[in-house]
């Protein structure tokens, strides 16, 4: 900084500013100092901006997904359907392996806005229960989960697999064909299986409990004797069915009563997230806490992670999921113990705080609370083993609430026809082996994403190209669809009729 003749302060930005050499001269005399005056001869610096935003824009064009799409003018309108004005429609389908019922608001032919159907009989079937001023109350609305709100978002995903195509070969690209050239492939296909009488042919299906689908596996069991049907999920349930089948002796579904139980017992079980019915088990919940009922139910869970059920509880105690079954089986002797006495034990060894005890020692307590709590409330409590704990564990789970007399009461079981011994349905890995001692030629997969759900060693998608005729009914052009030869589009739940069989055995 120097002082100038007018006597202002005069600051540089550089000591080569200060010197004012003429290098710096020719320096500042050009804007951009690199590259700046270097134009193709007869363009100006306004042109070269034009042309280089013409060629930004332009490649963003040639980088877009979507499609050309024709909008058509709904001239044959009901009398019915007024413009804008939404219609609600009941419907029941499968979705992340639970049955929802829902109602499906309709706007000028699209669905936009899903709610609960609280007229279902799973909600309109709960016995109200009779609040302190003699009044009775049931449920007046019915929620969704994020599961069932998220189906909206598929249903208008541009990803979503839209046409029928096919590749010759394996490794080779798919080409897009018509469904008229599917119909005739797969009719000369089928002359081809019928004479082996489906020897050659396998069929992968996830599990389901649509009747219309069952009746229709069936029937394709019937004209193909020999076919093979193989089940897979990627979240298994058979652990849960398994265990019920030990405990029960049968299979079948359990239906919770939560609103009649005074004590709930959540053993690794998110009852209000993860279980099939868990917004019907929240509603009876909350109707079982109305302070106006005279008294509110009390929930204990032990789990192995935070949940939104244990964020519900009033006693929670965190444990590995490793040890749920230890845990179950300690309960269930000191259930015993105490069912022999003349009266349950209230009183504890010693009077620390839940803060104050080690985790043995919080683990002893809760025993010693919960099992003095179900006993005191036989016939109006309900125990709840998570479904991925394995069957054994679930077994002991059940006769703790057949000792404690809530079977018929808070717990019903529904006898429900397993689609895995229905189909007489292998397990995938069986299904790999047979696919890779070549007996297959013809594979259907109705959708489930198998290669990704599958384990690494098994290898699936490759054994899956082997195969010289396979279909794979699609949401995605996803894994299974990249080794499979012809991907059908598969139609979305709100776009297409169906029907599923709910919890409560209602459809």
């Amino acid at each position: 900084m120097t002082q100038g003749s007018d006597n202002r302060s005069v600051y540089w930005r550089s000591l080569s500013e200060l010197e004012n050499t003429p290098e710096f001269e020719q320096f500042m005399h050009r804007e951009f100092p690199v590259a700046a005056s270097e134009f193709p001869d007869g363009i100006s610096r306004r042109r070269w901006l034009q042309l280089m935003s013409a060629s930004i824009a332009l490649g963003g064009f040639a980088g877009c997904r979507y499609q050309t799409e024709q909008f058509a003018a709904l001239v044959g309108r009901s009398d019915q359907r007024l413009p804008g004005i939404p219609m609600m429609f009941a419907t029941s389908f499968e979705w992340a392996n639970r049955p929802v019922h829902l109602l499906a608001g309709n706007v000028d032919g699209r669905p936009l806005k899903l709610e609960g159907n609280a007229q279902h009989p799973i909600y309109a079937n709960v016995d109200p229960t009779p609040t302190s001023d003699g009044k009775a109350e049931a449920f007046a609305a019915a929620g969704t989960d994020a599961y069932t709100q998220a189906c909206i978002l598929q249903l208008y995903d541009p990803d979503r697999c839209d046409k029928v195509s096919q590749r010759e070969a394996a490794g080779k690209d798919a080409v897009e064909t018509n469904w008229d050239a599917l119909e005739r492939a797969v009719r000369d296909r089928l002359e081809v299986i019928k004479a082996n009488a489906g020897g050659s042919l396998a069929v992968l299906v996830p599990p389901t409990r649509s009747p219309s689908l069952r009746r229709m596996l069936s029937e394709i069991k019937g004209m193909f004797p020999q076919a093979t049907f193989a089940r897979h999920s990627m979240v298994s349930d058979r652990a849960f069915a398994a265990g019920v089948k030990l405990a029960a002796g049968r299979y079948a579904e359990p239906l919770w009563h939560l609103e009649k139980a005074e004590v709930i017992c959540s053993l690794d079980s998110d009852i209000f997230s993860q279980e099939p019915a868990g917004m019907a088990y929240a509603r009876q919940y909350s109707l079982g806490r109305d302070p106006r009922r005279g008294s509110m139910s009390r929930l204990y869970v032990v789990e192995g992670q935070y949940s939104m059920t244990g964020a519900s509880a009033d006693s929670r105690l965190a444990i590995p999921a490793s040890q749920i079954g230890a845990f179950t089986v300690e309960l269930e002797k000191r259930i015993d113990k105490k069912l022999a006495e003349a009266a349950a034990d209230d009183t504890h060894a010693d009077d620390k705080t839940w803060d104050e005890l080690d985790i043995a020692g919080r683990i002893e307590r809760m025993l010693d609370v919960l099992a003095s709590d179900l006993v005191a409330n036989k016939g109006k409590s309900a125990v709840l083993v998570g479904r991925h704990q394995p069957a054994e564990v679930q077994a002991v789970g059940y006769r703790i609430n057949q000792k404690l007399g809530n079977v018929g009461v808070t717990l019903d079981l529904l006898d429900i026809a397993d689609d895995q011994e229905s189909l007489a349905a292998i397990s995938l890995k069986e299904l790999a082996d047979k696919l890779a001692a070549g007996s297959i030629e013809d594979l259907w997969i109705l959708g489930g994403n198998p290669v990704y759900g599958s384990a690494t060693e098994l290898e699936l998608g490759k054994k899956i190209a082997s195969v010289a005729h396979s279909v794979y009914l699609a949401d995605y052009v996803d894994e299974t669809a990249a080794e499979c030869r012809v991907i059908v589009p598969a139609a979305h739940p709100l776009e297409a009729w169906g029907d599923v069989l709910g919890n409560d055995g209602t459809y």
